[in-house]
């Protein structure tokens, strides 16, 4: 496994990640505090210096390689943000997943794309995850990529990640959204 350089960046389907910085607080706290947007995720206070204060906090632990907070664009606009957090050599968890109102299907497929492919340059494993049981759209999605159901509580389904199918439905994503980009 290999450590995301603070300075990444990648472009790919019409989109530009990087790492979160403090700049990018007010963006995540408008995603964060959406009632809308929000509903399946931890809440967030809207308080954008507690925000930078999460986020000066976060950069430690990207510098010790546990956990990894993106950023998309499309041009200059940012469309959405994401996680890759307890990181170990067996495992981690992707989540945080939020796009914005204004962001296109396309986008926010991509930029659960483009999280897989980071975890597959940097050797990132992809463990189990979950999703709350009340988010039966993310739900669909991550079974129409593949995953499968390998347990659940009251509150949410674990899921565990088929990549040979996983890759298989990108791929005709791809080709229909993309043009093979």
């Amino acid at each position: 496994m290999k450590k995301i350089p603070s300075d990444f960046t990648y472009s790919k389907y019409g989109l530009t990640v990087r790492l979160v910085r403090e700049e990018d607080a007010a963006f995540i706290v408008k995603l964060r505090t959406n009632k809308r947007l929000s509903r399946f995720i931890h809440e967030t206070d809207d308080d954008i210096e507690k925000q930078k204060e999460w986020i000066r906090k976060y950069k430690q632990r990207e510098t010790e390689g546990k956990d990894y907070y993106f950023i998309y664009f499309s041009g200059v606009r940012p469309v959405g943000v994401n996680r890759i957090y307890n990181i170990t050599e067996e495992s981690s968890t992707g989540g945080s997943w939020v796009c914005s109102e204004d962001a296109k299907m396309e986008e926010s497929l991509a930029t659960n794309f483009i999280s897989t492919e980071i975890r597959e340059m940097f050797e990132i494993p992809i463990g189990p995850y979950t999703v709350s049981k009340g988010n039966t759209q993310v739900l669909k999605f991550h079974l129409r990529m593949g995953a499968e159901i390998i347990s659940d509580n009251d509150e949410e389904y674990i899921l565990s990640r088929n990549a040979e199918k996983y890759n298989e439905m990108k791929e005709k994503y791809i080709k229909m959204l993309f043009n093979n980009q």
